[in-house]
C-alpha cells in the first residue's frame, strides 16, 4: 500500500516520494513527528501485534521521507497509537489505517 499525505480534512496532498510531497516538507524547517494508526480488528487475537505494526509503519514512513530528501535531524519522534485513536466512529473502518505527519511548532 502506497503512503499518501493528506491534510486535516483528509484531502490528498501527495505521495511522499514525489516532488510535490517533498516540496511541502522542504518549504518549512520545522521538525516533524510521525505517528502510525491502525483500525481495530473485529476478533480478539491472543498475540496482537498492533503496537509493533503501527510503530513499524511510522518508522517506514520516516525511511521513505528521508529517502525523498528529508533531513533525518528533523524527525523529532516516531510513535504508534495502535487502534486507540480512531479517525472515524467505526473503529474497524479502513480509514483508521493511517499515518500522521505533524509539523511541530518551532516558536515555543
Amino acid at each position: 500500500q502506497r503512503a499518501v499525505l493528506r491534510d486535516k480534512k483528509h484531502h490528498r496532498i501527495s505521495g511522499p516520494n514525489n516532488r510535490a510531497g517533498r516540496e511541502h516538507l522542504q518549504a518549512v524547517e520545522n521538525d516533524v513527528a510521525i505517528k502510525g494508526n491502525l483500525r481495530a480488528q473485529s476478533v480478539l487475537k491472543l498475540n496482537n501485534p498492533i503496537w509493533e505494526l503501527s510503530t513499524g509503519r511510522a518508522a517506514e514512513m520516516r525511511t521513505m521521507l528521508e529517502a525523498g530528501g528529508l533531513d533525518p535531524a528533523r524527525v523529532a519522534r516516531i510513535t504508534g497509537a495502535g487502534d486507540r485513536e480512531p479517525a472515524v466512529e467505526d473503529s474497524t473502518s479502513e480509514r483508521n489505517n493511517r499515518l500522521e505527519i505533524v509539523l511541530l511548532r518551532s516558536d515555543i
